[in-house]
């Protein structure tokens, strides 16, 4: 019989993040392997929010989101905090890769957590803004227009490209697709001008 903390941590090696979510799964799952079969009401975790009366209700879908994708972004900055510039761009590349090959599997939703989650290696740099920050915000309005999100589309093509102008890179053709982006989602927004 195997350990309910090496199952924990087993589980972890097929996925970039562990969640809050997986962490609430896993417990669930190892203390219904060890109840009783004669309790009717076995235990469980739930994830809890706190209301500004001090009242704890039940986290619903949104509140579990923003947890999780919390703890991705914890998971992220503590992984590439000591790192030099060099490996952090290192890193972040290996998560755009990541994010492509979900955005390939059409798992948009996952893709933009992880191209999210590159962002948080941010550095000053040339070289960061040139091939991590503006790929990936390309990616992130690419993600969202096939996903309907049009504002964040937009928002996702205005911030590259003021980015952009900062900088002054000569990138002609990840430039133009986010124009080209940033107007599709107007087009498919309704807001023609």
């Amino acid at each position: 019989m195997s350990s309910p903390h090496r199952e924990i941590r087993d589980s972890k090696k097929d996925k970039l993040f562990f969640t809050t979510s997986d962490l609430m799964k896993q417990m669930n799952g190892v203390l219904k392997n060890m109840e009783n079969p004669s309790d009717t009401k076995s235990p469980y975790f739930e994830l809890q929010k706190m209301l500004p009366n001090g009242t704890l209700v039940k986290a619903d879908k949104k509140d579990t989101e923003v947890a999780d994708m919390e703890s991705k972004f914890n998971q992220a900055a503590k992984e590439v905090e000591n790192l030099p510039t060099n490996k952090k761009l290192l890193w972040a590349e290996k998560q755009r890769n990541e994010g492509n090959n979900l955005y390939q599997e059409k798992n948009y939703i996952e893709a933009i957590d992880v191209y999210l989650t590159c962002l948080v290696a941010k550095s000053e740099e040339l070289e960061f803004v040139d091939k991590v920050f503006l790929p990936v915000m390309n990616n992130l309005a690419q993600c969202t227009l096939q996903l309907g999100f049009y504002k964040k589309t937009q928002a996702f093509c205005t911030m590259a490209i003021e980015e952009d102008k900062i900088w002054f890179l000569d990138r002609p053709e990840a430039i133009s697709k986010l124009y080209f982006r940033r107007a599709r989602a107007y087009r498919m927004s309704g807001e023609y001008s």
